[in-house]
């Protein structure tokens, strides 16, 4: 290699820690060799890895990209020795957000045991950048565009449906309705809602005190069971909900949200057994609510 692969990994574990004395204690090794190491690097690519500020080590633009690159290297280095030695671990760890673990995953998780019970699932609840939890988890569900070095199977694309219970929309007019909404930014409140009026060409003047405010979809469809208002749902979350009759749909019109969800995996792990059985899953799954018109599968 051009580059010392040990300076490299001092390199990306300064980085990982913002800090030389961490990393010093996690390679085992004098603060002084690691400066070395940086130093060296930083003259062998030609550009500084890190900025001082004050006498904190920050890192350059450039550092920042190298070391974010490094991170999933080393990942898939570690990755690869564990899957080539050894015996593979059956225990699948699967993150998500809360929205589709509840609305989804764990709805569907019975089939997938059901078809392979020698493997078992471990799911991780994220709430940041799923990327973050990568290092905790073999695969993740995600909204957002997949890093280099990771493989991705399309789920679907949300849709949003209003729904409330049957006994709060009874003969009630849209003047005495409460919309629950989970955008609660003040300059821009219910965003969701005056953005599907639009949608449904619903001539409405929402007004502030018709406005009720979650943190949470879950929580959204939880206070539309109970008769608080009306909330707009990923269609998947409420699905189950409208089929037991707990709520209704408040207008035919759905929406969709602009998200689409994704199934992802570093690319070194693609084919290992256990994921390689769970990835034909949700693919069945995604051709199967597709073949049904499955309104969750947009």
């Amino acid at each position: 290699m051009i580059y010392n692969l040990r300076a490299l990994q001092i390199f990306e574990c300064v980085s990982r820690h913002n800090s030389v004395a961490e990393a010093a204690k996690e390679l085992k090794i004098s603060p002084s060799a690691i400066s070395h190491q940086l130093k060296k690097l930083s003259e062998q690519v030609g550009e500084n890895l890190f900025d001082r500020s004050g006498r904190r080590m920050v890192l350059s633009a450039s550092g920042t990209r190298l070391a974010s690159s490094l991170t999933l290297a080393f990942d898939q280095i570690d990755e690869s020795v564990n899957t080539c030695i050894g015996t593979e671990n059956e225990t699948l760890r699967i993150a998500m957000c809360s929205t589709f673990g509840a609305g989804w995953f764990i709805r569907r998780l019975g089939t997938f045991l059901d078809k392979n019970p020698e493997v078992s699932i471990q799911t991780i609840m994220y709430s940041d950048d799923p990327v973050r939890v990568a290092a905790a988890s073999d695969g993740f569900i995600t909204i957002f565009p997949p890093d280099a070095g990771y493989w991705s199977l399309n789920l679907f694309d949300e849709m949003l449906t209003a729904v409330a219970s049957p006994d709060y929309i009874q003969d009630r007019p849209l003047s005495a309705t409460s919309f629950i909404t989970t955008h609660l930014d003040r300059t821009t409140l219910a965003a969701d809602w005056r953005d599907y009026f639009k949608h449904a060409s619903i001539d409405m003047d929402l007004k502030r005190e018709q406005i009720v405010q979650v943190s949470h979809e879950i929580f959204a469809l939880e206070a539309a069971k109970q008769g608080i208002g009306v909330a707009l749902l990923p269609t998947f979350l409420a699905s189950e909900a409208l089929a037991g009759g707990m709520v209704v749909a408040w207008h035919e019109a759905t929406m969709p949200s602009g998200r689409s969800y994704s199934f992802c995996t570093k690319s070194a792990r693609r084919f290992t057994r256990s994921l390689d059985k769970l990835t034909k899953w949700l693919y069945a799954e995604k051709r199967q609510g597709l073949a049904s018109n499955d309104s969750a599968f947009g």
